[in-house]
């Protein structure tokens, strides 16, 4: 991920010297400011290319422009179904083409170097608003956003405590198979938690997304082996009862 947008930036560098075109634009993401998981290379090559469009603008290039999207919709990475609920767990939205294109000649008209271009929602579904984003938050959206996590872990706790004991192994699978369906994209009622989550179509990088969710749904520190050592749902839901002190699920 990190060799053809930095070998392929330096040969258009090369080859196309400041003030040699009408207009040099990279396509790098928003995603280094959202504190995505897994995203170690490619942040770092988006950042290449931020700091090259500066550099160049340094020696006299006003026409290089460095634009960090968000997801274009179904297009690129962002035809896969999981993009989008990770997008939004951090209160951003995704674009369609035509949007863009529109935001895209927008951006020219202002000279910056480097842009980030990407829709806020405003839905209030925002889990891990990223500091990088804070200060565009409404007010609605920041005090949502402050309650966040730890409202939902005292939800959570709540309707644990308030479960009959013999059900309290439900209601952490519940959670669960809510946490796993958003990152995979699948709903609930359809989420089979016996079946392991690789065959689900987890990758290594949804992987992180979900201990990540987990351990801000649950309140606890979670081992990076996790999802390889408890393969399903219902496995990931008895060690987690067990680490809670609750029943286990009686499968």
């Amino acid at each position: 991920m990190l060799r053809p947008k930095v070998h392929g930036a330096l040969v258009l560098n090369q080859l196309f010297p400041p003030g040699s075109l009408d207009f040099l634009v990279f396509f790098s993401s928003v995603g280094q400011y959202l504190e995505l998981p897994g995203q170690a290379s490619y942040a770092a090559a988006n950042a290449f290319l931020d700091g090259l469009a500066v550099r160049r603008r340094a020696r006299g290039d006003t026409k290089t422009m460095s634009v960090c999207w968000t997801s274009w919709s179904g297009v690129g990475m962002a035809g896969r179904d999981s993009a989008a609920p990770r997008l939004e767990d951090r209160g951003v939205g995704a674009l369609t083409p035509d949007q863009a294109f529109l935001a895209w000649e927008h951006a020219a008209r202002y000279g910056s170097e480097v842009v980030s271009v990407f829709p806020r929602t405003a839905d209030g579904a925002a889990r891990r608003i990223p500091p990088a984003l804070r200060d565009q938050v409404s007010d609605e959206s920041a005090a949502t956003e402050s309650a966040g996590p730890r409202a939902g872990r005292r939800d959570f706790r709540v309707q644990l405590a308030a479960a009959p004991a013999g059900q309290r192994g439900k209601v952490i699978t519940d959670q669960v198979t809510d946490v796993v369906g958003r990152e995979i994209g699948i709903p609930p009622e359809g989420l089979d938690g016996r079946l392991p989550l690789t065959d689900l179509g987890l990758d290594s990088v949804m992987t992180l997304g979900v201990r990540q969710a987990l351990e801000e749904r649950f309140g606890l520190a979670l081992p990076a082996a996790l999802l390889w050592r408890q393969p399903s749902v219902t496995d990931i839901a008895d060690y987690l009862a067990e680490q809670l002190g609750a029943d286990r699920t009686g499968r």
